[in-house]
């Protein structure tokens, strides 16, 4: 009876989860560069990451830039990652740009590009298994006007990586051949 129990349990359990904020620039503070990333390790569900991109009127040839090491634990995978962005305030002449990056460095395989004037949203469908990627974002510009503000949101939506059907076969298979050999004795 005991092994029935663990097997129902096994079968039922859930790893859902709710939203979960790991980073807030409004909060946490800024980002960090491409040489020195925010560590975001991710967990089971909605992971967001918010904050700004900057680009002050006093100083036009800045460029602000906020990356994040995001780090996928064993046994989980990315399924998809989503941009939000919205104007804040200013006119710009210029873009924020997005890259994922393969590995914890910018000096690994780039996996996409978003440009954020082109598409105030964007979602990206794809399974990236455990390890660590370097989502880093820059902007620079020209400023006509006041400073120029975009806010972002990035949701990534992260799961356990599931279990094929033919252990899950082969598990039921050998407690019924040992509940056999129980009964046989």
């Amino acid at each position: 009876m005991r092994w029935f129990s663990l097997v129902v349990f096994l079968l039922g359990a859930s790893t859902a989860s709710a939203a979960t904020v790991m980073w807030d620039e409004a909060v946490d503070g800024d980002a960090g560069a491409a040489a020195s990333p925010v560590p975001v390790h991710l967990a089971s569900g909605q992971n967001i990451l918010r904050g700004d991109m900057l680009l002050a009127s006093y100083a036009p040839s800045s460029s602000d830039v906020d990356a994040y090491r995001l780090v996928v634990p064993t046994g989980y995978r990315i399924d998809s990652l989503s941009l939000e962005i919205s104007l804040n305030s200013g006119v710009a002449l210029s873009r924020a740009i997005w890259t994922l990056y393969d590995g914890p460095t910018s000096s690994g395989d780039s996996l996409f590009n978003v440009q954020t004037d082109y598409h105030p949203a964007n979602t990206l469908e794809m399974a990236l298994l455990e390890g660590e990627y370097l989502l880093c974002g820059c902007f620079g510009a020209t400023v006509s006007g006041p400073d120029y503000v975009q806010d972002y949101q990035w949701e990534v939506s992260v799961s356990a990586i599931p279990v094929p059907g033919a252990i899950w076969l082969m598990g039921s298979g050998l407690l019924g051949l040992l509940g056999w050999r129980r009964r046989g004795r």
